[in-house]
C-alpha cells in the first residue's frame, strides 16, 4: 500500500506557479485596457457628457471642425506610433514643424511654390535623417537626441523669422479646402496616411520588424533583422510627415510660425500613449492612434463650447496622459503571461 502512494505521489502533476495559473478576470480586462473597444466605449460617453453641455456638439459640421483639427496631430501621430513601437521617442516633431513651416513661408515669398515644397521637403527629411543618425549610428537614447533636436530646431525657427510669423498668401486650398462631401483636405490626408502605416506595420517586413525590435531587441539582432536600417526608415517617415504637417499648418493659418506648432508633442504622444501603444515597445496599431487623437480633440472642442479656458484644456490633455500611461505601466505589471 505505501508503495503505491508513494508511486501516486510521485507521478502526480506539481502544482502549478503563479506564472501558469490563470489571470484573474479582472486582471484580464485591465490588461486589455486600453483597446480599441474601450476607446470607442470612452469616446462615446465623452460625446453624451459634451452633448448635454451644447446643443451643437453632435452637429455634423461641428465634427468636420474635430476631424480638421485632428488632422495635423494625426499625422505626425502615425510615424510616431511606429517609433514608439520600435522602442524609441521623437520629441522633435513640434519644433520640426516650426522650423519645416517658416523654411516654406521664407522660400515661398520670393521663389514659389514648387521651390518651397522642395526646400521643406529636404528640411524634413535631414531632420529624420539626424535624428535617426544620432541615435542608430552614434548610440545616443532617442529621448536625449531628439530633445536635442527640438533645442536646435525651434532655435533656428526664431532666428529665421526673429520671432515673427511669415505670411502665406494664396494657399488656402491644402488646408482648408473641402472638395468633396466637405470634407476637408487635412482629414483626407490624415486617412490616407493611417491606411498606408496601417499597412506597413501589418503586411510589410519592415512593419514585423518594428514589432520585433520593440518586442525584443536582442532577440530581433539574433533573428538576422537589420536594428539600424529600421529604425533610421522609422525616423526619417517621421520627418517626413512633419514636413506634410507643416505646410498644412502653413495653409491653414496663412502664416509660417515658429511657435504655434511648439505644443503639439504633448498632443501626439498623448494620444498615441491612449491609443494603447506600449511605452516600452513592442504593441501598438494605427486604429488606436486614430481614435487617440479624436478623443483629445472631442475634449478639446467640447471644453471650448462649454467655453472652458484653454489653459485648463492643457491641464486636461497632460492629465489624460498621466491617466494613459498609469494604465500603461499596470497593464504591463498585471501581464503576467501572453
Amino acid at each position: 500500500m505505501r508503495s503505491q502512494e508513494a508511486v501516486a505521489v510521485a507521478v502526480a502533476p506539481p502544482e502549478p506557479t503563479s506564472e501558469e495559473r490563470p489571470l484573474p478576470r479582472w486582471r484580464q480586462l485591465l490588461r486589455k485596457f486600453p483597446e480599441s473597444g474601450a476607446l470607442i466605449i470612452f469616446l462615446v460617453v465623452l460625446s453624451a457628457v459634451f452633448t448635454t453641455q451644447s446643443p451643437y456638439f453632435l452637429q455634423w459640421q461641428n465634427w468636420l471642425n474635430i476631424l480638421q483639427a485632428a488632422a495635423i496631430a494625426g499625422i505626425v501621430a502615425a510615424p510616431g506610433a511606429v517609433l514608439i513601437i520600435s522602442g524609441n521617442f521623437d520629441l522633435s516633431v513640434g519644433a520640426g514643424m516650426a522650423f519645416c513651416s517658416v523654411v516654406f513661408a521664407d522660400v515661398l515669398q520670393y521663389h514659389g511654390l514648387a521651390a518651397a515644397c522642395g526646400v521643406s521637403f529636404g528640411c524634413g527629411l535631414a531632420i529624420g535623417l539626424f535624428n535617426g543618425f544620432v541615435v542608430t549610428v552614434l548610440g545616443v537614447n532617442s529621448l536625449i537626441a531628439t530633445l536635442g533636436s527640438l533645442g536646435v530646431l525651434s532655435g533656428l525657427a526664431e532666428v529665421i523669422t526673429g520671432g515673427n510669423e511669415i505670411s502665406v498668401n494664396n494657399f488656402t486650398g491644402l488646408g482648408s479646402g473641402r472638395p468633396f462631401w466637405s470634407i476637408p483636405v487635412p482629414v483626407l490626408i490624415l486617412v490616407a496616411v493611417l491606411v498606408v502605416f496601417a499597412g506597413l506595420l501589418r503586411y510589410t517586413v519592415f512593419g514585423r520588424s518594428i514589432y520585433a525590435i520593440g518586442a525584443n531587441r536582442s532577440a530581433a539582432r539574433l533573428a538576422g533583422i537589420r536594428i539600424r536600417r529600421n529604425v533610421m526608415i522609422a525616423f526619417v517617415l517621421s520627418g517626413l510627415a512633419v514636413w506634410g504637417a507643416a505646410v498644412i499648418l502653413s495653409s491653414q493659418i496663412t502664416a509660417g510660425s515658429p511657435t504655434d506648432s511648439l505644443s503639439l508633442n504633448l498632443t501626439v504622444i498623448t494620444a498615441i500613449v491612449l491609443g494603447g501603444t506600449a511605452l516600452e515597445g513592442g504593441k501598438g496599431n494605427m486604429l488606436g492612434v486614430a481614435i487617440g487623437v479624436v478623443i483629445l480633440f472631442v475634449v478639446q472642442n467640447g471644453l471650448d463650447l462649454a467655453n472652458v479656458n484653454t489653459f485648463w484644456q492643457t491641464v486636461v490633455t497632460g492629465i489624460l496622459l498621466i491617466v494613459a500611461v498609469t494604465l500603461d505601466r499596470l497593464r504591463a505589471r498585471l501581464s503576467v503571461r501572453e
